[in-house]
């Protein structure tokens, strides 16, 4: 049988975490090679190492920033590491140069045009981390600028006047292509409201 030679711990402890004595082809282990971790220490993982943020990103013809660094999460944001957890990328690169954002507040990918692109977690614009296309906005703005923002101020105005006038809120909303539910919002002046 070949020997391998011991790796250290995948935890970050420093040891050196064996080989495997035995054979378990239903786990894909066989007798002799190196284990990852020393039993137990799977949980125990460290962060990754912090690079430096600059790094991490390219900047595109059209200047946006488009971070380049590991998977981003189920939301197409990237992640960064700093100041001992993890943090959404695109916010770090704003606090740090801007300063805090105001609790509650959102903010704004202003590269971001719902014209050209389908958004959502594969929009292109979600990877941008230059804090010159990011602008403090509320949640309620920064969704009604969305691409999948079906309704505007005025298509609201219209379904509250047509159900004003009789028009059932199922076939509204399979006009505007919106659930009933989002009907019934708006109607109440739940959302997309008047100002004033």
């Amino acid at each position: 049988m070949l020997e391998h030679a011991a790796t250290l711990c995948g935890c970050g402890c420093g040891q050196p975490a064996g080989v495997y004595k035995t054979s378990n082809s239903s786990q894909g282990i066989v007798a002799g090679q190196p284990k990852k971790f020393i039993h137990g220490h799977h949980n125990r993982v460290q962060p990754p190492r912090v690079r430096d943020f600059d790094t991490c990103y390219t900047v595109m013809p059209n200047g946006c920033w488009t971070w380049n660094n590991l998977q981003p999460d189920e939301d197409g944001y990237g992640s960064y590491w700093a100041e001992g957890r993890k943090q959404k990328a695109h916010r770090y690169s704003y606090v740090r140069t801007y300063g805090p954002i105001p609790a509650g507040a959102h903010l704004d990918h202003i590269c971001h045009d719902p014209k050209t692109c389908a958004g959502g977690p594969s929009c292109p614009h979600r990877a941008c981390v230059n804090p010159d296309h990011l602008a403090i906005t509320t949640h309620a703005s920064n969704c009604r600028r969305g691409v999948l923002a079906k309704l505007d101020l005025a298509k609201a105005r219209e379904i509250r006047k047509r159900f004003e006038a009789g028009e059932t809120g199922i076939a509204l909303a399979a006009e505007f292509g919106v659930r009933p539910s989002t009907i019934s919002m708006v109607v109440r002046n739940q959302t997309w409201r008047e100002a004033g």
